[in-house]
C-alpha cells in the first residue's frame, strides 16, 4: 500500500469511530486550528511561541489517538522540543519589551477562560463515559512498516507538497541571509560619530556629554537594582539603574537598600550635615595641605640631640665604636647621649 496508514482513520465513515475519540479530534482539531492562525496574526513574539506551542501538542495528540504514534513522538520531540527552544532562544536574544511586561488580566477574560474550562471538562466526561480504549480505531500492528510506508507516501503521492515545502525553506534561509547581510540602514558607530552625538544633544537638549551614572554601591550593597546619588543634585538617579530592571518593577529604593544614606540625604536636604553632601565635605578639618584652607598644621615636639653630636663629635664606647656602631643596643638611646652599658660592663668597670 501507497497510503499513509497512520491518516487512514480520518476518512473512514464517522460511524465506526467511537464518540469519545471523534469528540477529543474535534477539540484537538480546532485548537489547532485556531493556534495556527494566532500565530500567523500575532503581533507580538512571546505571543506567537506560545500558540505554536500549542499548535504542536495539538497535532501530537491527533497523531497519537490515530494510532500513529511515530508521527506523534517526532511531533513532540523534533518541533515541540527543538524548534520551540530555538524559538524561545531567539526571543531571550532580542528582548522583550515593555508592552509585553505581564497585566492584569480583564474580567471578561477571567470569565472566558472559566466557561471554556467548564466546556472542556464537560467534553472531556462525555467522552470518557462513551469510550473504550478496546473500541479506538488504530492503524495496523505493524511499527516497524509505519516509516517506510511513511517515506513511501511522501515519494509517491506526496512529492509535490513536499517540493513546495523544500522551496519554502530555502526562500527562508536566502531571507534570513539576506536581512542579516544587508546594507547598514544606520551610519557605522565610530568613536568620533558617538562623540559628535553626545555633544550635539548636549547643545540641543543639555543631555549629559559623559558617561551614564552606574548603580549604587553603599557599604550595606552592592547590587545593580539601587539608584545612584547624583554628586550635583544629591538625590538618587533612577536612571542609573538599568532599563530591564526599571520595566520590571524590581529596581529598589535608597531606603530599602541602604537605610543610612536615605537619612543622611534628608537630612542634607532639611539643612544639616549629614553623612555624605557638601555641607559633611565642608565639615572635615584641612591643614592648609597643598593650598587647602584650614587651620595650621599641629607641631608635634622632637628629642633635642645630644650637643656634642650635633657639633659632630663621637662619643667614646668601651668597644671602640660610636653611637651608629652596630655594636650598640638602642642607637635610638646613643643618639641622645646615653650610652647603654651591657651586662658585663658592671663587671669589667670593677675588675679595672
Amino acid at each position: 500500500m501507497n497510503t499513509l496508514n497512520a491518516l487512514v482513520p480520518a476518512v473512514l465513515p464517522l460511524a465506526k469511530i467511537p464518540l469519545g475519540q471523534a469528540i477529543f479530534l474535534a477539540v484537538a482539531s480546532g485548537a489547532a486550528l485556531v493556534c495556527g492562525l494566532s500565530v500567523a496574526f500575532s503581533r507580538r513574539a512571546v505571543h506567537a511561541a506560545v500558540y505554536m506551542l500549542g499548535m504542536m501538542i495539538s497535532l501530537a495528540g491527533i497523531y497519537f489517538s490515530l494510532g500513529a504514534e511515530f508521527l506523534g513522538a517526532v511531533q513532540i520531540v523534533v518541533y515541540t522540543g527543538a524548534i520551540m527552544m530555538m524559538i524561545l532562544f531567539v526571543i531571550m536574544l532580542v528582548g522583550v519589551q515593555s508592552i509585553d511586561a505581564p497585566r492584569e488580566s480583564e474580567r471578561v477574560t477571567v470569565v472566558a477562560a472559566v466557561l471554556m474550562a467548564v466546556a472542556l471538562a464537560i467534553l472531556a466526561i462525555v467522552a470518557a463515559s462513551h469510550t473504550t480504549m478496546n473500541a479506538l480505531i488504530k492503524a495496523p500492528d505493524n511499527p516497524a512498516d509505519n516509516p517506510v510506508q511513511i517515506a513511501g507516501a511522501i515519494i509517491n503521492q506526496y512529492y509535490f507538497p513536499m517540493e513546495m515545502v523544500a522551496c519554502l525553506l530555502i526562500i527562508a534561509a536566502v531571507g534570513a541571509m539576506t536581512l542579516t547581510h544587508s546594507d547598514a540602514l544606520l551610519p557605522r558607530l565610530t568613536q568620533r560619530f558617538v562623540v559628535e552625538q553626545r555633544m550635539k544633544a548636549y547643545r540641543d537638549k543639555g543631555t549629559l556629554v559623559g558617561q551614564q551614572v552606574p548603580p549604587g554601591v553603599y557599604a550595606q550593597t552592592n547590587a545593580l537594582d539601587v539608584p545612584a546619588i547624583n554628586g550635583e543634585t544629591q538625590r538618587p538617579e533612577e536612571s542609573s539603574v538599568p532599563r530591564v530592571i526599571r520595566v520590571r518593577g524590581e529596581a529598589r529604593t535608597l531606603g530599602e537598600a541602604s537605610p543610612w544614606a536615605a537619612r543622611a540625604l534628608a537630612t542634607e536636604a532639611s539643612g544639616g550635615v549629614g553623612l555624605h553632601g557638601v555641607k559633611a565635605t565642608h565639615a572635615v578639618a584641612r591643614s592648609q595641605a597643598w593650598g587647602m584652607p584650614g587651620e595650621d598644621a599641629p607641631e608635634i615636639g622632637q628629642p633635642l640631640m645630644n650637643p656634642e653630636l650635633a657639633a659632630g663629635q663621637t662619643e667614646a664606647n668601651p668597644d671602640g665604636g660610636g653611637a651608629n656602631s652596630p655594636n650598640s643596643v638602642d642607637g635610638a638611646n646613643g643618639a641622645a647621649g646615653d650610652p647603654v652599658k651591657k651586662p658585663g660592663d658592671t663587671k669589667k668597670g670593677a675588675q679595672s
